[in-house]
């Protein structure tokens, strides 16, 4: 089918002139394209994709139900194409509106990081910054599924369901360079699961903890070159070693303000 991507002019005069309230509404792009007589707003190429639908909820335990049907349905969009922001934007702002709305409009919501791609350095830059493609309210989805889906596991999906358990995580691995081995992602996921992280005292500091640890010994470690048990054995220690450092923090405390006496 014929896939749509707003033209790059277009894409910039939304992105600089959109007014947040329009995010309140129903639909209002076209009737904002044609107001400024751009009636013809997109251009189109041929894909062989069938948008599907996604489960419209404010639920984000939806969130890798939602990712699953989208990366199933799109696994062959081309990476070029998956970093395309004018393909993102046209989609939040047109074949998936009613899900955004009902996902991610509030009244504080961050709309340019949302709707469109969000640089650090600029709200109305066009970016193509890893932070931008994986807060996008579309876009998160495909890609985080991609990040995730390991051909090399009896189920493809299987630590989907963890990524998408804990925002720290998601942003931790999908806005790391890490992201891009998929038998490292597995490997902290499975990690994640065997360690129930999520449900530790302390989970969103043991996690961030455990990533920043992560992130830095994968610049001087060939990750690459490792089988699966041999990166388990070193995410595992990683692992643990936070768990005991930050679960018994109390306790250390304890001991140590007895021998400092």
């Amino acid at each position: 089918m014929k896939i749509k991507f707003l033209k790059e002019i277009c894409l910039r005069e939304l992105k600089k002139n959109y007014e947040e309230n329009d995010y309140s509404k129903d639909l209002f792009a076209e009737e904002f394209f044609i107001k400024r007589e751009r009636n013809m707003y997109y251009n189109e190429i041929d894909l062989d994709i069938e948008l599907p639908k996604l489960i419209i909820s404010n639920n984000p335990k939806h969130d890798y139900e939602n990712a699953k049907i989208i990366f199933d349905a799109m696994k062959n969009l081309p990476v070029i194409y998956a970093r395309e922001e004018s393909f993102w934007c046209y989609l939040t702002h047109f074949e998936y509106w009613d899900y955004m709305k009902k996902r991610w409009y509030k009244e504080n919501t961050d709309i340019c990081s949302r709707y469109f791609f969000k640089d650090k350095s600029s709200s109305n830059e066009i970016s193509i910054s890893s932070i931008s493609y994986t807060r996008n309210g579309i876009s998160r989805l495909w890609w985080g599924a991609y990040i995730v889906y390991n051909e090399d596991l009896d189920n493809p999906y299987e630590y989907l369901t963890e990524l998408f358990s804990s925002q720290d995580l998601f942003v931790g691995i999908c806005e790391r360079s890490i992201s891009k081995n998929k038998k490292l992602v597995t490997s902290i996921l499975k990690m994640v699961r065997k360690h129930k992280l999520n449900t530790l005292k302390n989970n969103t500091k043991i996690m961030r903890e455990c990533l920043k640890e992560i992130n830095f010994i994968s610049a001087i470690t060939m990750f690459e070159i490792l089988n699966y048990d041999e990166i388990d054995e070193i995410i595992e220690k990683i692992v643990i070693d936070k768990i005991n450092e930050f679960s018994n923090k109390k306790e250390n405390n304890i001991i140590n303000k007895l021998f400092n006496k």
